[in-house]
């Protein structure tokens, strides 16, 4: 038995952007390690309503996420 039958390597992000309504908005999120930072903002700008620019994007820690 491995940690890789049961946990996935995932990067944590401390992400701050902005709203169209010029609302600012900041949450740590999770992505997969082997994503690129390139990505993870793709990811950002699709995946939530209203962005008008991401501000902020930092590596804040590695982590394990467990296989569902």
């Amino acid at each position: 038995m491995t940690i890789e039958q049961y946990w996935n390597d995932v990067t944590i992000y401390y992400v701050v952007f902005q709203t169209h309504t010029n609302l600012e908005i900041s949450k740590t999120l999770v992505f997969p390690t082997e994503w690129s930072q390139e990505k993870v903002k793709t990811s950002i700008s699709n995946c939530f309503n209203n962005v008008k620019k991401i501000i902020v994007i930092e590596e804040d820690a590695e982590g394990l996420a467990l296989k569902l």
